[in-house]
């Protein structure tokens, strides 16, 4: 699922280190840590020494920064390899003297050593995660801006030289060459995110809120934080465009977080797979432009107010952002509500509690690495679904009751284990299936992001059988109803009938249907409802295959004021939101009329009945 740089890296790092959570996590803290001296020389290069150092102590305590550099993933190396290609752009393609290669002659071995440098941790980095390439998208940006405007401007000075960027450039394509097939069948194929559109906005948002004040923080802080913390970038553009000598820093510096947000937004606004992380390489820049804020509130000469007020003011912007960072870190340290998805206490709760009959399932099998990680014992280990990617376009459906009878022959207990199963059971087949038909047992702990239940499979059940009552209807040829469930056909005013509707998919759609369950008088007056996507949001009939089985839980809550009698249960499907374009039955009409249903009086209801 990404470029095999950091995997190859990690391997052959596991073999001197060893496979310890330190171990497998320090690379990523070593290129955390680098990346802070870096981000100074390239402020020092672009700004002055004052900027370099406030840059480099952001970076430090960003709590953004900070979290994927304590993570065994690629993003942190990602991002010191960018800083590293932007850095040797800044030095090959000198933005005072407006040459490539500066002042003095690009030919030189100098020179051609930082055009080889540049083109190797370039490729490295493409190497290392695919939106590397927004970097190489803001340095081509970049540089034809300043050919552009060179050309413009100084048609008789030495310009920068065109025939060589390009031939960086080709050198660049052509190692990567290679890896462009698989890169294009990735970004075909990838089906880890739900479909839809994706605003600019909300990348530019959240982004924004990331940056600012990480991932561990109210939803409200951080876009109070966000703001400040923008509030002080502009102000580091807008004074260094004042200054000539900063001018065309503060230019670069605004193309490098323009430029890749805004080709991610291409990238991501019809296929809406986004995460601020994948803007990382960009979080030294915005750093940049925030110490050129700062250092402009400081200045007094520049900003032309007294000394005093003017330290004061720095010493208030650098307690409010190093104020945010400390506070999202303690929250990132302290406050379980922001901790990773905890699996090792997941793995030690079996492996001290488990014993021989048991198994554990898996839902979804996108966490059997960092499960199996923690948990190598023997007790069997089933994912469903099997796959190591996450998919939303092959979720369980009801035939996953299949597996589970599979799985549970021969067992006395299963340890269920849920992370993210909204994504891969959306409707809850396998929750649902062991909640209707074994006893739960108690498990006597509560874990952070994984959810870990246990449950007798004393008996042998069988899951997934047929519906309690049978009903045969076509809709259309598209969606078949094969029969329901029923809790009750007696019940009370204000109480709820627990309905479950069994769908099978008779061929592809490109709507999304909704279901309406009505409870209708005689007369055809309503008196409870439940209207809601087929299946789930998460899950609707688009996503629906050729042979798919829903089991489509509802819940009719009948009114207060319904008066005694017999009413029935209508259900059908509508795909427009007003409920006016109903989908037809193939034998007409377009609704079937499923149950009878008795409301008797208050008190009169015998609850000791069985439905």
């Amino acid at each position: 699922n990404h470029p095999p740089l950091y995997f190859i890296f990690l391997h052959l790092w596991m073999a001197l280190a060893g496979q310890s959570e330190f171990a497998l996590r320090f690379p990523s803290l070593m290129c955390g840590v680098l990346a802070v001296p870096l981000t100074f020389k390239l402020g020092q290069r672009l700004l002055d020494r004052r900027a370099g150092l406030l840059a480099a102590f952001l970076l430090s305590i960003s709590p953004f920064h900070v979290w994927f550099s304590q993570e065994a993933r690629m993003y942190a190396q990602a991002t010191l390899l960018s800083l590293l290609s932007v850095y040797f752009f800044v030095d090959l393609v000198d933005w005072k003297s407006g040459r490539l290669g500066g002042e003095a002659n690009p030919s030189k071995p100098t020179h051609q050593f930082t055009g080889l440098q540049f083109v190797i941790v370039t490729v490295l980095g493409l190497y290392t995660h695919f939106y590397a390439a927004l970097i190489v998208a803001f340095e081509n940006v970049a540089f034809v801006a300043r050919w552009a405007w060179d050309r413009l401007m100084k048609p008789q000075s030495g310009r920068l030289d065109l025939r060589t960027w390009l031939l960086i450039q080709a050198c660049i394509a052509a190692l990567f060459l290679p890896f462009v097939p698989f890169t294009a069948a990735r970004y075909v194929a990838d089906a880890t995110y739900w479909e839809g559109t994706l605003k600019l906005a909300t990348i530019v948002k959240k982004t924004l809120a990331a940056f600012s004040a990480g991932c561990t923080m109210e939803r409200e802080n951080a876009r109070l934080a966000a703001l400040g913390f923008s509030a002080l970038a502009a102000l580091g553009v807008l004074a260094s465009l004042r200054d000539r000598g900063r001018a065309r820093a503060a230019a670069l510096l605004s193309l490098h977080l323009a430029v890749p947000t805004l080709v991610l937004f291409a990238i991501t606004h019809n296929r809406p797979k986004f995460a601020p992380r994948y803007l990382l390489p960009i979080l030294p820049a915005f750093y940049l432009l925030i110490a050129a804020g700062l250092s402009a509130v400081g200045n007094r000469r520049r900003a032309g107010i007294p000394r005093w007020p003017a330290i004061a003011g720095l010493l208030l912007s650098l307690a409010f952002v190093s104020g945010v960072s400390a506070r999202s870190l303690a929250n990132y340290y302290f406050d379980n509500r922001y901790a990773r998805p905890d699996f090792r206490a997941v793995a030690e709760y079996i492996r001290s509690h488990g014993r021989e009959g048991d198994a554990i399932v898996l839902v979804g099998g996108h966490m059997q690495a960092a499960f199996g990680y923690y948990y190598q014992e023997d007790l069997p280990v089933y994912p469903l679904p099997g796959g190591l990617i996450l998919s939303t376009k092959e979720p369980l459906d009801y035939r996953a009751a299949d597996e589970l009878n599979r799985i549970a022959q021969g067992r006395d207990r299963l340890w269920l284990v849920l992370w993210q199963n909204r994504i891969v059971d959306p409707t809850n087949v396998i929750l649902d299936q062991l909640m209707m038909h074994c006893p739960r047992l108690r498990v006597g702990r509560h874990f952070q992001g994984p959810g870990l239940l246990l449950f007798s499979l004393e008996g042998q059940p069988h899951f997934g059988g047929p519906p309690q009552y049978p009903y045969e209807a076509n809709f259309a040829d598209r969606i078949r109803l094969w029969g329901y469930d029923l809790d009750a056909r007696s019940v009370e005013p204000g109480q709820t009938i627990r309905l479950a509707l069994y769908w099978e998919a008779l061929q592809e759609m490109e709507e999304n249907y909704t279901v309406f369950t009505h409870l209708l008088d005689g007369e055809g007056r309503m008196w409870g409802q439940h209207d809601k996507i087929a299946a789930s949001e998460t899950f609707p009939t688009s996503q629906w295959r050729r042979g798919t089985l829903i089991r489509d839980k509802f819940e009719l809550t009948v009114s207060p004021d319904a008066p005694p009698g017999r009413y029935v249960i209508e259900v059908g499907l509508y795909s427009d939101p007003l409920g006016l374009q109903r989908l037809p039955l193939k034998s007409g009409g377009d609704r079937v009329l499923l149950a009878e249903i008795e409301v008797v009086k208050g008190g009169s209801l015998d609850l000791s009945a069985k439905p």
